[in-house]
This record gives C-alpha cells, sequence and structure tokens, in this order.
C-alpha cells in the first residue's frame, strides 16, 4: 500500500521510532511489517538488521519487492528478512507467520497504511491473529482512518483531495475507526492502547524540529497497542 496514502509522513516517522524509540535495541526478537509493500525498514533501520523480519504482504505486491530486493539489496543485507506472501481478506495470517518460522516470543508488529483499504472483518481477524501468535507485551503499531472523516460526520480539511487520490489510483477508502471507540475495540481483541495520536500531532514532533514542515493529516492517526498476556 506504500505510496498510496498522502501526507502521513510524520506518521511514518513515528512507526520508525516507536519499535525501537529511535535507537537500535538487540535482542528485543523478531520485528513485523505486515502490508509492507515497497517499505524499506527492514533493511534500512539498524534496529531491523539485528532482528529476525517477517514481511507480510499481498503475493502480487510481495513477488514484484522480492525482484526488486534481489536486485538493489546484497544478499548479506537481506538474510534476516523472511517472506510471508498472503492476502489479508483471506485469513490465516497466524498459521502463515508460524509457517515462515515466527516464534511465540516479545515482537514489534507494524501495520501502515493497510487497515484504510480492508473491510471491518479483514480488520478484526488481522488483529486476533497478532494477538495470538505473539508474546504477551509485544507491540502492535498501526495507522487508520478516523471514521468521521469517511462518514462525512467530522470536519476535517482536506479529506476530499485524499479520498479523490486514492480513489482514482484504485484503492478507495473502505474502513476507519472512531477514536473514541478504540480502546475498547482493541481491549475485546486482547490488546491494550498505549498511544494514538494523529499524523499532524506527530509531524509537529517529529518533522518541525527539523524544520520540515509538510502537509499531515489531521485524521489519519498512528496506534501503538500492546498484546495482554492470555493467562
Amino acid at each position: 500500500m506504500a505510496g498510496r496514502a498522502p501526507r502521513v509522513r510524520g506518521g511514518a516517522h513515528e512507526a520508525d521510532r516507536r519499535p525501537g524509540h529511535g535507537r537500535p535495541r538487540r535482542g528485543r526478537g523478531p520485528g513485523r511489517p505486515a502490508g509492507a509493500g515497497y517499505d524499506s525498514r527492514a533493511f534500512r533501520l539498524p534496529a531491523a538488521r539485528s532482528a529476525a523480519v517477517f514481511e507480510v504482504d499481498h503475493p502480487a505486491t510481495q513477488k514484484a519487492k522480492r525482484r526488486l530486493v534481489a536486485r538493489r539489496i546484497p544478499a548479506a543485507r537481506r538474510r534476516h528478512v523472511r517472506f510471508v506472501p498472503i492476502d489479508l481478506t483471506h485469513g490465516g495470517l497466524d498459521t502463515a507467520l508460524q509457517q515462515a518460522g515466527l516464534k511465540p516470543e516479545r515482537t514489534v508488529v507494524v501495520w501502515e497504511g493497510v487497515t484504510n483499504y480492508l473491510d471491518a472483518d479483514s480488520v478484526h481477524a488481522t488483529l486476533t491473529a497478532l494477538a495470538s501468535v505473539v508474546a504477551a507485551g509485544s507491540r502492535i503499531v498501526f495507522t487508520y482512518m478516523d471514521r468521521r472523516a469517511l462518514d462525512g460526520s467530522g470536519t476535517f480539511a482536506g479529506v476530499a483531495e485524499w479520498a479523490g487520490a486514492v480513489r482514482a489510483a484504485g484503492e478507495p477508502f473502505t474502513f476507519g475507526f472512531v477514536p473514541d471507540e478504540l480502546p475498547g475495540y482493541l481491549a475485546e481483541r486482547g490488546l491494550d492502547l498505549l498511544l494514538d495520536r494523529s499524523a499532524q500531532d506527530a509531524a509537529a514532533q517529529y518533522l518541525h524540529p527539523l524544520g520540515r514542515y509538510e502537509p499531515a493529516a489531521p485524521f489519519y492517526r498512528i496506534v501503538q497497542a500492546a498484546v495482554r498476556s492470555r493467562t
């Protein structure tokens, strides 16, 4: 899904920092981008290179990415990455990850730019599967659209422009959460909400101090959740 969602640079920067809080951390356990698209975190972030990485994406997208990776990334810099091709609308993510070698240990999941293109059942199935295959204390970082921007009940600027851009690309927005409802939704699926902020707020924290004042959407949000103990 990379490249389909404009104005999320602040959210992307926060997703980069959250797994290791900006510092390489050895021994933390595997990382997993879900719906990885053409994202390059597994190859460019020091924290990712020191862990096993499981990249999950649609088979067609992943096939194209693997071809590019083989051409551009030296073999020694991609041995830690395992590719897991799966269509999230069909379920089976837990089985696919286990078959790829994921162990039930503390893991960081980055699921960016995907929920807003799925339906409610697929989002539920994915979060439930993730919570079931990783250890308690694992982190799931994901992005979502504020549902009020989709159904017109919110007063956000720029929604029509952004929605039009992704619709023209053939991937219209289909799903969102209401922020106030998210803690209860996650709790029902074995997750505790730790952070929920807009891309606009993330940009103010991370990009503005660098002198970068790029547009960032107040209706596109980034979440960090923790997996609860199952005992």
